[in-house]
């Protein structure tokens, strides 16, 4: 899948993504806030800015993804993978994050308050 694609069925009403391939895709400064995207693959994917507020990521893979400023709020973030990504400024505020792997993941300056 593609960015136009993914971001014409989020247009159309869509919301559960699981599963998909989007890979080394570029989708900074997007919104796909309240989405389902379990188990899907953003590896190396560009997420800058986008905002993903209240999405539900288990099992999704983000290894080296830029998730720099990205809109991260009450999101359920379980068993999913961050390896070497760039979460600089992300505002992961109120989510639930639950057995991730962090290795090497660059969290300057993230928001994890538990709090608005």
């Amino acid at each position: 899948m593609d960015a136009e694609e993914l971001l014409n069925r989020y247009a159309a009403g869509e919301r559960d993504f699981t599963g998909v391939s989007l890979k080394g895709i570029n989708l900074s400064g997007v919104n796909i806030s309240d989405s389902k995207l379990d188990c899907a693959d953003l590896r190396a994917a560009n997420l800058s800015g986008a905002n993903l507020s209240w999405v539900k990521l288990s099992n999704a893979q983000f290894q080296n993804a830029i998730l720099e400023g990205t809109m991260l709020k009450k999101a359920s973030i379980e068993h999913t993978h961050f390896e070497n990504s760039i979460l600089v400024g992300a505002d992961l505020r109120s989510s639930l994050i639950r057995e991730c792997s962090l290795n090497e993941a660059n969290l300057e300056e993230a928001n994890l308050r538990t709090k608005f």
